[in-house]
C-alpha cells in the first residue's frame, strides 16, 4: 500500500475508534442513570438512617468490605483514581449525615490508620461539600456509589439486629 492509502486507512480507523468510544460512554452513562433510578427507588425511604446506628469505624469497615478491590482507606490511600477518592468522600458525607462530627471522624481515622488517610478536618469539610454538589446535579457515579454504601450499611445493620 502507498503512504497515502495507509494514511487514509489510519484516519478511518481513528474515526471508528472515536465513534466507538462515544457510543460506549453514552451507553455507560445511560446505564448509570438507569441504575441510579432503580436503586434510588429501592432505598429512598432509608435515606434517614438513624444517627450513629453504626459507628464511624464500622462505616469505614463496611466501605472497605464493599469496595474490597479498591480498599479506599488502606491500600489506595494515595490513589487519585477518580473512584477511590469519591468513595472516601462519600464515606465522610454518610458519616456526617449519620451524626458523626468531623472531629470524631478525623480522630477515628487517625486511630485506625494513623495520619495516612487525612491530614486535617478541612479534608472532610471539602469532601462533604463536593458530595453535596455532585448529588445536587444528580451525578450518576456519585449516586450509584452512595446507594451501594447505603445498601451495605442497611445489610450490616439488619445482620447485627440493629434498628434503622
Amino acid at each position: 500500500m502507498k503512504k497515502k492509502q495507509l494514511s487514509q486507512l489510519q484516519q478511518n480507523v481513528d474515526s471508528y475508534v472515536r465513534d466507538l468510544n462515544t457510543s460506549i460512554n453514552a451507553a455507560v452513562n445511560k446505564f448509570y442513570a438507569q441504575m441510579s433510578e432503580i436503586l434510588e427507588d429501592d432505598i429512598s425511604h432509608n435515606d434517614y438512617i438513624l444517627p450513629c446506628t453504626v459507628t464511624f469505624e464500622e462505616l469505614v469497615q463496611i466501605v472497605e468490605a464493599t469496595f474490597h478491590r479498591e480498599k479506599p482507606f488502606t491500600a489506595s490511600v494515595s490513589s487519585r483514581a477518580n473512584r477511590v477518592p469519591l468513595i472516601r468522600q462519600l464515606t465522610y458525607y454518610i458519616g456526617a449525615s449519620m451524626g458523626h462530627t468531623y472531629n470524631h471522624m478525623y480522630n477515628a481515622l487517625n486511630v485506625l490508620y494513623g495520619n495516612k488517610v487525612i491530614k486535617n478536618h478541612a479534608t472532610i469539610d471539602h469532601s462533604i461539600k463536593k458530595i453535596k454538589d455532585l448529588l445536587s446535579i444528580n451525578d450518576p457515579k456519585c449516586i450509584t456509589l452512595r446507594l451501594q454504601i447505603m445498601n451495605a450499611v442497611i445489610k450490616y445493620v439488619e445482620r447485627n439486629e440493629r434498628t434503622i
